[in-house]
């Protein structure tokens, strides 16, 4: 839904559901690096985009490496500060096109951790903070390492927590118990952080399904409680949907097999399948090979 503007109506959807803070995946970068500015802009983003990893060819950060704020009640009373730290996956540049990536280096490894580690240190001298969380993009999946969330919290001791992606994984803890949260994929979960305010530290940690099943037109799908949706953000996806779905919704061709749409294990990912056949013999004939 958001191919056709580039990752720009993503963000404009971000700012209506109120996002504070945010790191980068390798998907942000699916349409370059120049775009990617453009759609986080300070006039086009309302939230603030860290990442500590991502330098430019001179080894400075481009992005915000973290920030430190603090946090206060209803009454504006302060109660702790915070730190942001975002970390985005090294696989970045492989997993995205190399050729829209000129100019940027992902640390990893130990250059990542000593990264991350000067950031906390100044942000516990400097910026007096109580708590430190790293928003990171980077996953548990073994062929990941030395760049996981596992790695990473092992080597980087002054976080308190990690909200973790790429890998998709629904954990409440690493596999010796790291303090590592992910929420799976596709909005399964609702990802829970309990602070005690007095104490200033983390005192829990939990996640919250959201979905139920319900019968639409016939047929079991997935959906959320419309209950407790916001009207706002329901009408800026349905400005971006609707008129997606007019565009692309007319029937041009129909197959008389079954294509295999599936990821893996027999599917596009690890397999020949003939919706993959189908795809590359379309390429063929675009480019008029």
């Amino acid at each position: 839904y958001v191919s056709l503007s580039k990752g720009a109506t993503a963000v404009e959807l971000m700012n209506a559901v109120g996002y504070d803070a945010v790191t980068l995946g390798n998907h942000e970068f699916d349409y370059g690096f120049p775009q990617l500015k453009a759609n986080l802009s300070y006039s086009a983003a309302d939230f603030l985009v860290t990442c500590v990893n991502l330098v430019d060819d001179e080894g400075a950060p481009i992005f915000a490496p973290g920030a430190t704020a603090p946090v206060t009640d209803a009454d504006d009373n302060p109660l702790f500060n915070l730190t942001v730290m975002g970390v985005a996956t090294p696989e970045t540049q492989t997993k995205a096109n190399p050729a829209l990536m000129k100019g940027l280096t992902f640390l990893s490894g130990q250059k990542l951790y000593d990264a991350a580690n000067a950031k906390i240190k100044v942000a516990r001298e400097e910026g007096n903070a109580d708590i430190v969380i790293a928003l990171t993009h980077l996953g548990v999946d073994a062929s990941s390492e030395p760049n996981r969330s596992i790695d990473f919290v092992k080597n980087v001791p002054g976080v308190d927590i990690v909200i973790d992606g790429h890998s998709h994984s629904v954990i409440t803890a690493g596999p010796n118990g790291e303090a590592i949260q992910s929420t799976g994929t596709a909005f399964a979960n609702i990802g829970v952080i309990t602070i005690d305010n007095a104490t200033k530290k983390i005192v829990g940690n939990e996640l919250k399904g959201i979905w139920h099943k319900e019968k639409v037109e016939g047929k079991d799908v997935t959906v959320v409680d419309y209950k407790t949706r916001d009207e706002k953000v329901a009408a800026a996806a349905k400005a971006i949907i609707d008129p997606i779905d007019k565009a692309y919704g007319e029937k041009f061709a129909v197959s008389k097999v079954t294509l295999n749409g599936a990821k893996a294990p027999d599917g596009n990912r690890d397999s020949e399948t003939n919706l993959g056949d189908l795809c590359a013999d379309a390429y063929r004939i675009l480019l008029g090979a």
